[in-house]
């Protein structure tokens, strides 16, 4: 069965998010997840951060490369 967990949520986060264009009840999933600014729903690539400061980038590319070219099977997870 299904468990549904109330969580918290500050309703001053929520009516700032609210005050930036976001829906009252998105605002307050995104408050109760820890999102405390509209700025942190910024999705242009402006704001990333460069490949060279990704930790362990270099030995994830090499180990990226050498599991192409043994043709394995890969699962790729992104958190954005």
């Amino acid at each position: 069965m299904t468990k549904i967990i109330a969580r918290n949520f500050d309703a001053g986060v929520v009516e700032d998010l609210s005050s930036n264009g976001i829906p009252q009840a998105l605002a307050r999933i995104l408050a109760a997840r820890g999102i405390a600014k509209a700025s942190q729903l910024e999705s242009s690539l402006v704001n990333l951060i460069s490949p060279e400061q990704l930790t362990n980038n270099t030995q994830m590319a090499i180990l990226l490369a050498d599991a192409i070219a043994a043709n394995k099977s890969l699962l790729v997870i992104g958190d954005y």
